[in-house]
């Protein structure tokens, strides 16, 4: 994406593992195997890229960071949001991870 100089806002829900496997295996094998990553920091990885990186780990942070990713236009930005084990499954936090992430779409970029 940057080689082809592509400007948009990717947003990761990291909660430092395979969230679908976490969640998988926990329910039908009762434990998890190779389900983790650790504390991988994206918005790093997608510096060392030459994309824009930003990280938040409290909601307060997301709004302030959505806006100051979609602010980038000559580059990719990555937001990097640190979430609990299984933050990814509860569906309440998505709907509100979401409607963040639309709010400040909107405000930069307009309703359409």
């Amino acid at each position: 994406a940057v080689q082809a100089g592509l400007p948009f806002t990717c947003v990761i829900a990291n909660n430092g593992g395979w969230g679908n496997e976490i969640h998988t295996q926990k329910r039908m094998v009762g434990r998890l195997i190779n389900a983790h990553f650790g504390d991988v920091h994206y918005d790093k990885v997608a510096e060392g890229y030459g994309a824009a990186g930003f990280r938040t780990e409290t909601v307060e942070q997301l709004a302030p960071t959505l806006d100051r990713a979609f602010a980038v236009t000559d580059r990719p930005a990555v937001v990097d949001v640190r979430i609990s084990e299984t933050g990814g499954f509860d569906p309440l936090q998505t709907t509100l991870i979401y409607h963040d992430v639309e709010e400040s779409r909107v405000k930069h970029f307009g309703a359409t």
